[in-house]
This record gives structure tokens, sequence and C-alpha cells, in this order.
């Protein structure tokens, strides 16, 4: 099957978040990062190549639109060969095979390298992850990361501040949960964030009905070794218990 869009095709985790490098994206973004901050350490946990989200989530049965959020970018520690990341998304809410979702993230590879990268599913359940590896965001940005859906084309548009994603094509799917979220790949790597530089959430909304609202969302994917701190209805913190 060819990828719609110049997308690539990707394997399905927990929330989505898979691994590929191609696609188009328009405007200027921030440099590539080089500095390591604090937020980065090495769990020393075993390699077990399991999916973990740590993030809170809104349920609107009807008329949600958009979620969007400005999400810290944390310098974190990547097991090699795999990748972390934090994301706005919105889904269906359906279990698996049925589950449906779109979503925008930052993300880091092992080595250091970070992108910006849009992924989502299609009317067969099939997913697909569009990238730029000429786009990097920096350490300790706070991007603005929303995840948009048209009711009158029946896509998913994706925003990094003011640069414009490319659009998904029409699907049948309809979400009614949006997630904002932190994940990794394996239990060896670090979960976005420490207790003394947390990866954090502000500015936390859903658009519904055409009206923009606090998130207000719940805490649904604990971990034993990471958090997640709810602080008011548009503010949270992730992190790790490595140290």
């Amino acid at each position: 099957m060819k990828p719609p869009l110049g997308g690539t095709k990707i394997g399905l985790g927990v929330a989505g978040l898979g691994i590929g490098l191609a696609g188009l994206v328009a405007g200027p973004l921030s440099p590539l990062a080089t500095e390591h901050a604090f937020a980065e350490c090495n769990p020393h946990r075993s390699n077990d190549g399991n999916t973990y989200v740590d993030g809170w989530s809104a349920y609107k049965p009807t008329a949600l639109y958009d979620v969007a959020a400005n999400i810290k970018v944390v310098d974190t520690w990547v097991y090699t060969p795999s990748d972390v990341g934090s994301w706005t998304m919105l889904w269906n809410g359906a279990s698996p095979p049925a589950w449906r979702w779109a979503q925008i993230l930052w993300r880091e590879h092992s080595g250091n390298s970070r992108y910006y990268t849009t992924e989502y599913t299609d009317n067969s359940g099939v997913a697909w992850d569009y990238s730029d590896p000429n786009i990097h965001p920096s350490v300790g940005a706070t991007p603005h990361l929303k995840t948009e859906y048209d009711p009158a084309y029946t896509k998913f548009n994706f925003y990094v501040d003011s640069t414009t994603f490319p659009s998904t094509p029409s699907v049948s799917w309809v979400p009614t949960y949006a997630k904002i979220a932190s994940e990794t790949h394996t239990l060896a790597s670090q979960m976005p964030g420490t207790s003394s530089d947390k990866e954090h959430y502000t500015n936390s909304v859903l658009k519904v009905a055409g009206n923009w609202v606090a998130f207000n969302g719940y805490y649904d994917n604990p971990n034993y070794f990471s958090h997640l701190l709810i602080l008011d209805t548009q503010s949270a913190d992730v992190y790790d218990n490595c140290s």
C-alpha cells in the first residue's frame, strides 16, 4: 500500500507514538539543541520493548474539535535504539483493534536528535507517521502543539505554534477523547522529566462545540516509575523517578 501524502506506515503502540522520518513541514521552527540539561538521567532499567504512557485525558462525547497545549521540550535519556516524546492527541475512545487516533508531538531519538512528528490511524486502523528531519525542537522551548479535527472535511490538522503540518486524508471516525501525555517505547528509556526539571504541560485547552475551554482532565496512566501532577485545570507535570 502506498502511504498517503508521502507518509510512512508505522507500527501501533499504546497511544500511537511510532518511528518515521518522512514528510513535509512548512515554515521555520527552533534550531537543533545540543545542550544536555539536568532533566536527562539514565533510569538503569531493563529493555523490555514495551510502550509506556503518562499523562491526562478528557472525555467529550460530542463536538470535540481541538486539543492544544504548550509542552516543554526536555532533554531525555533514550535507550539505543528507541525514542520518547510528548504529545496532544484526539482519539475515538475505542479499544484495539477499533481504536483510532491523531496526534502531534515533539520526539527525541537515541543520539540526542529531536523532531516534530504527526501521526494518525486511517479508516482501516493502519497508522501513518510524518516528520521532517530538518526541523528540531530546542531543549527548554515550550511549543504550542495543537491537534485539530475539521468536521466539515472529516480530517485532522496539526500545528506547532504558527507552523502548519500536512493534514490527514478524510477519515470516518470522530474523536470523543483528548489526551496530553508523554511516552516511551521501552522501560529502559527515561520518561521525559525528572523531579527537579519536570516535563510541563501548560495552557492545556479543548475546543468543544466551537468554544475553547480548560482541559480539566483526569490522570489515567499511572506507572510505578513515573508520575503526573495535576496543578490546575490547564497545567500538569510529568517526571521519571530516576535521579
